[in-house]
C-alpha cells in the first residue's frame, strides 16, 4: 500500500509540473561598440644633423616640411564618429609663432631655452573613398567649424575630423592621408652651439570616439 502511495504522489508531481502556470523568457544579447584602429607609417620624424650654418642668428629658421601617412580603420564595415585629439607633450617650449594655437614645442637645451616649435597638418585625406576635407571643434565637439585649414592643433579642446560636404562630423569606416611636419629652429643667438642641440619634439595623436 506505501508502494503505491509512493507511485501516485511522484505521478501527481509530474502533472503538476507539467500545467505549471509560469514560466520564463529570457532574451539577450549584447552591442558591440565599434572599434577604429589609428596607425602612423613612421612615427619618428628625423631631421639628421643639421649644419648650424644654415640656420639664422637673428630670425627662426623654417626646415623643409616631412611627410608620414596615416590612417585610421574601423572593424568591418562598421563606421564611427571619430575625431583626433592632439597633445604636445613638450607644451610651455614652442618659439613665438604666427599661429600659436597650433604650435608644438621641440624642447628646452640644458640651460632652458626654447630650441623651436613645429606644426602638424593633415595632407591628402581620402575619407570612404571621397576626398574628405578638415573640419575643426575648440570645444570638445560641441560645435564645429568647416574651413581650408588643415592644421592640427594641440588646444586642450580641440578636436578635429574630416567631412565630405556636411557641416559637421561623419560615420566613417577608413580615413587615410598623410601628416605633414613643418619645423622652425630658434634664431642661433638664443641657442648655445658650443653643445649638441637636440630636437625633442613629442606630441600624442589619439582617436576620440565622438
Amino acid at each position: 500500500m506505501k508502494k503505491n502511495f509512493a507511485m501516485l504522489a511522484g505521478l501527481f508531481l509530474a502533472v503538476a509540473g507539467l500545467n505549471a502556470q509560469a514560466a520564463d523568457l529570457r532574451v539577450k544579447g549584447y552591442i558591440a561598440p565599434v572599434s577604429c584602429s589609428f596607425t602612423i607609417t613612421n612615427a619618428t620624424i628625423d631631421y639628421g644633423s643639421i649644419n648650424p650654418n644654415s640656420l639664422s642668428a637673428t630670425a627662426p629658421t623654417h626646415l623643409p616640411a616631412k611627410s608620414t601617412p596615416y590612417a585610421v580603420k574601423c572593424g568591418g564595415s562598421a563606421k564611427a564618429l571619430i575625431a583626433l585629439k592632439a597633445t604636445d607633450n613638450r607644451v610651455g617650449s614652442s618659439i613665438a609663432s604666427p599661429i600659436p594655437t597650433y604650435s608644438y614645442g621641440l624642447g628646452t637645451t640644458a640651460q632652458g631655452k626654447k630650441i623651436g616649435s613645429y606644426l602638424v597638418l593633415t595632407r591628402n585625406t581620402v575619407v570612404d573613398g571621397k576626398a574628405g576635407l578638415p573640419i575643426t571643434s575648440i570645444d570638445n565637439g560641441k560645435t564645429w567649424y568647416r574651413g581650408s585649414s588643415e592644421y592640427l592643433g594641440p588646444a586642450p579642446a580641440t578636436l578635429a575630423t574630416w567631412h565630405t560636404g556636411s557641416y559637421g562630423p561623419i560615420p566613417v569606416n577608413t580615413v587615410s592621408g598623410t601628416l605633414e611636419v613643418r619645423p622652425t629652429i630658434n634664431k642661433t643667438s638664443e641657442l648655445d652651439l658650443n653643445s649638441q642641440v637636440s630636437l625633442d619634439g613629442h606630441a600624442t595623436l589619439e582617436l576620440r570616439y565622438l
